[in-house]
């Protein structure tokens, strides 16, 4: 899952606690190290600022579920044995890579095609979060703080050539996974087709993982 649906789970939280469970993903993106800090560590913290490090945890717990939703399962199960053979060679070892990133992208590109909620409320999100607590969420908190106050552009993620070019940044850093070059279009190509899959389950995998959220959340809350 990538940080326009994790922002829009957490819509029942402050805007720090929202920014929280995107946090993770803007890390990854701006290679940061991580600063999750346990209950002690968080309960010195002022309010905004253990908001941000309750909603990594959302977002880690999130991620979990979302990972057991059957749903998610069957579609991944699709590319894989049916649309991956299409467009790649059997032996394409980043066939179980595309399937799993791909999704969580080209999920964000159905939430920005069909649900304006979800980038209203990563814009008012972006806009309200206490700026002095963004940086909790790293080890580098300057350099974070920049770099999330010049987050001004959000990727077409309903775009399956961008989604493409997203994938091979991704992983260009990891020789296993790294996507070779001569390859791009027929990636693109499945990615193409994955993206009608996504597109036509997109709302049943939201509405599943929301309802498996919060019905943990209430239930450890209890």
């Amino acid at each position: 899952m990538n940080y326009l649906a994790h922002g829009l789970l957490a819509k029942e939280g402050s805007p720090e606690f929202r920014f929280g469970a995107m946090a993770p993903d803007f890390a990854n993106i701006g290679r940061f190290s991580l600063n999750v800090m346990n209950p002690q560590e968080i309960l010195r913290l002022n309010h905004e600022q253990a908001a941000v490090q309750n909603g990594m945890k959302f977002h880690f717990r999130t991620d979990r579920i979302f990972d057991e939703q059957p749903l998610l399962r069957e579609i991944k199960k699709q590319f894989r044995d049916v649309i991956a053979p299409r467009h790649l060679p059997e032996n394409f070892r980043q066939i179980g890579m595309i399937a799993s990133l791909g999704v969580d992208l080209l999920l964000d590109g159905h939430l920005q095609k069909t649900m304006p909620k979800a980038l209203n409320l990563y814009e008012k999100t972006m806009k309200k979060v206490d700026k002095t607590a963004i940086g909790r969420a790293v080890h580098e908190p300057e350099r974070f703080t920049e770099f999330i106050e010049g987050r001004t552009h959000i990727p077409d993620f309903d775009d399956a050539e961008q989604v493409t070019h997203i994938l091979y940044w991704m992983v260009a850093d990891r020789p296993r996974l790294a996507l070779p070059g001569i390859m791009f279009e027929r990636v693109r190509s499945a990615v193409e087709d994955y993206h009608e899959l996504v597109s036509a389950q997109g709302d049943g995998l939201i509405d599943d993982t929301y309802d498996a959220v919060w019905d943990k959340q209430v239930l450890n809350a209890a």
